[in-house]
């Protein structure tokens, strides 16, 4: 996958924060005597995952545009030469590899390069291994809540009311979560935070009810308070997804 000529821009710190480096880089664009020939583009090196915000301040974005020369020479009568990359530092701290360790402002590196990968927009193995582990983890902590009898013991007025209370606060979790993805992962990383929240919950469920005691399918209506929570994460994670992005998507219009 060949990109072409690239400007771009490393952005230290929050998503909230970009728009300064964004301007030094659509600066040092038109003052190259580039034009724009692409969409905005972001590469997330380091942001938040799965639950954990982690610290804003230390989040990492590479803000990228696709350029082309104003005036694009006539075509050679010859071979083509090798282009030369052109490659300008803008760096208040020390010079050296751009890693977390060598730097010390908040905006670092303006450039032209060429030949760049696209920006990853799916989630990772490792990511995938986290919600799975996250997912578990929680079913567990659920079963043994509700031991002996896993919440049979209760009425139904109590286990209607525990599971209004607990939908209102995974809507309230898909709003905290979400909005710290930015629009061209969120909608994805919903499916899968829905898919890994549901149906591995499910298999569990189905061996411990249906099949350790032994209620067999019977369980989804004998337990009708787990199968709620089939349904409730994509009733919250995808719709709050969908909804950030088009909030953003009109607050962007605008303001432009």
């Amino acid at each position: 996958w060949t990109y072409g000529t690239v400007a771009e821009i490393l952005h230290i710190g929050p998503y909230a924060t970009e728009q300064a480096d964004i301007d030094r880089l659509l600066a040092f664009i038109r003052s190259s005597g580039y034009v724009i020939t692409g969409d905005h583009e972001e590469e997330y090196l380091k942001g938040p995952g799965g639950f954990i915000a982690g610290d804003p301040a230390n989040y990492l974005t590479i803000i990228r545009y696709n350029i082309a020369t104003s005036a694009p020479p006539a075509p050679p009568s010859g071979p083509p030469p090798s282009p030369a990359p052109l490659t300008v530092a803008v760096a208040t701290g020390r010079r050296g590899p751009l890693d977390t360790a060598s730097v010390e402002s908040r905006s670092h590196v303006v450039g032209v390069d060429s030949l760049r990968q696209p920006a990853q927009t799916f989630m990772t193995l490792a990511e995938h291994g986290q919600l799975v582990s996250k997912a578990t983890g929680i079913w567990l902590a659920f079963w043994l809540a509700g031991l002996p009898n896993y919440y049979q013991q209760y009425a139904t007025v109590p286990l209607a009311v525990g599971c209004t209370l607990l939908a209102a606060a995974i809507g309230v979790a898909a709003v905290a979560v979400l909005s710290r993805h930015r629009p061209t992962r969120r909608l994805s990383y919903a499916v899968w935070v829905s898919f890994y929240f549901t149906l591995p919950l499910a298999v569990l469920d189905a061996l411990y009810c249906g099949w350790y005691l032994d209620h067999g399918w019977v369980f989804v209506t004998r337990y009708w308070y787990l199968t709620v929570f089939y349904i409730v994460p994509w009733m919250t994670f995808v719709p709050v997804a969908i909804l950030l992005n088009r909030l953003e998507n009109r607050a962007t219009m605008t303001r432009s």
